[in-house]
């Protein structure tokens, strides 16, 4: 089998017969560590200490010296900075201001990383939306829109200050911060050699810290590139690394020898036809389940053309694959889990002194992640419970009639979804915190038990953030 990318760094790596304990790994993300880790096993015999390995983002964050918030963090802290410097207009409502803050923050991070003046950023930024303002009547809007750019720079010191306030900085913050302490960092890790691989396009904070580690004879850089797309100068994926070969000093000096023919080699290629997207998931799982179960899933990838196909080929996976890797990103928005907080939100919300209003208890209970709460318990409870009050006509459901049409041992789970009183957002929040955790064993499958863990880990994080 021809050796991977991975493989050929940590062969190359073996012959200058490194200290592998004093060596750190700086990869793109970190799912790339579990399979450099399978790689230096593979490689290294006998006791061994394997060499550090962080992602590019953990790597600057500990440069900095800062602890990167996340973005609900950045948005609470920007809305309070908004608040607060918008004098005497009147600020739009959390709500409104998620709708627009995410472009917003992604800019201003672009910002740090990318090392622009600050003052001539928001200089651009004011001069351009003037000009296109200009022209137009200037009423109330137009007014509240220039002046929110003028006082776009204030904003963002106090940003900075609520985000420093609290021991944490943006992204962007600690790109720009690394730079500046990064021979503090240096000082401090003088035995340390660090071996940065499978970069392409680097940001310009990126490129700084990888030139001064180079120069200074601490670091290797191994980069992913087939020598055809590296040599063709029409090549679009070999654009960057050409230029770092013309621009960097380290390499007027040191020739280029990363370069591989990987992507050259023979290929067998199969097309197959399948309609719709659900069909497409089937045929993999049928595809799969034709594999041999001897068979090293580990050297099997699955590349996905739509986020949204992931949950459909995780039921279409054969019992035979008992542990997977996923590798990709799906939107939270989109996990059942979260159609479940909605639905259970919009029925909280309609509430009235009548009760619940029978279309949205449907609509709650007749999810699969609510029956899978009382599925351990009375399986048809909630078909049976919406057949019954749509023989009574019910228009709404109160929690006293719920209650008596439940079984006993379903009464922590009604509590929580069918509050007699009329529950505060925070006792909203605890209730919902605690279904979130009875959905660690709704799933029996393995693929699907691991994705509901991570849904239901990331809405927790969510829903504690927003109640502190």
């Amino acid at each position: 089998m021809p050796i991977s990318f991975l493989g050929s760094v940590v062969q190359e790596l073996k012959a200058q017969n490194p200290n592998w304990a004093k060596l750190c790994f700086v990869l793109p993300n970190r799912r790339a560590r579990l399979f450099l880790q399978r790689e230096l096993t593979h490689v290294l015999k006998g006791p061994q200490i394997l060499p550090e390995m962080v992602s590019i983002d953990d790597f600057v964050a500990s440069i900095s010296a800062r602890a990167p918030a996340n973005e609900l963090q950045q948005q609470q802290a920007l809305y309070k900075s908004y608040c607060a410097t918008i004098g005497t207009t009147l600020p739009d409502s959390f709500e409104t201001f998620l709708g627009w803050s995410s472009a917003l923050l992604k800019d201003l991070n672009a910002m740090d990383q990318y090392l622009l003046d600050r003052d001539a950023f928001f200089s651009y930024l004011m001069s351009l939306h003037k000009l296109r303002s200009w022209g137009k009547e200037e009423d109330k809007i137009i007014q509240n829109y220039t002046a929110f750019w003028e006082q776009l720079p204030q904003m963002y010191q106090d940003f900075s200050a609520h985000l420093e306030h609290n021991g944490s900085a943006s992204p962007g913050m600690c790109y720009r911060a690394a730079t500046t302490l990064l021979e503090n960092f240096i000082d401090h890790k003088k035995d340390i050699q660090f071996i940065f691989c499978g970069f392409n396009a680097l940001s310009p904070s990126e490129e700084k810290i990888v030139q001064e580690l180079l120069a200074q004879g601490k670091a290797q850089i191994f980069w992913d590139v087939d020598k055809q797309m590296l040599d063709k100068s029409s090549h679009q994926a070999g654009l960057f690394i050409r230029q770092y070969i013309s621009d960097w000093p380290h390499y007027h000096e040191n020739p280029f020898k990363t370069a591989h023919g990987i992507f050259q080699q023979p290929k067998n290629i199969q097309v197959i036809e399948v309609q719709q997207q659900v069909g497409q998931a089937k045929q993999l799982g049928a595809l799969l389940a034709s594999m041999s179960d001897s068979d090293d899933w580990s050297n099997t990838a699955v590349v996905l053309a739509d986020e949204s196909l992931l949950l459909p080929l995780l039921y279409a996976l054969p019992n035979t694959i008992g542990e997977l890797n996923i590798t990709m990103g799906f939107p939270l928005e989109q996990h059942p889990l979260s159609m479940f907080v909605s639905a259970f939100m919009k029925m909280e919300l309609r509430k009235t002194s009548k009760g619940y209003y029978y279309a949205d208890v449907e609509t709650l209970l007749s999810l699969p992640e609510t029956q899978a709460l009382f599925a351990p318990i009375d399986p048809t409870f909630c078909t049976s419970l919406l057949n019954q009050a749509k023989k009574q006509h019910r228009s709404y459901l109160s929690t006293t009639y719920i209650m008596k049409l439940a079984p006993k041992s379903a009464q922590l789970q009604l509590n929580y979804l069918f509050d007699a009183e009329n529950r505060t957002a925070a006792q909203w929040i605890d209730s919902l915190i605690a279904l979130l955790r009875m959905f660690y064993n709704a799933q029996q499958s393995k693929p699907l038990l691991y994705v509901y863990s991570v849904a239901v880990e990331k809405l927790l994080e969510l829903f504690n953030q927003i109640k502190e």
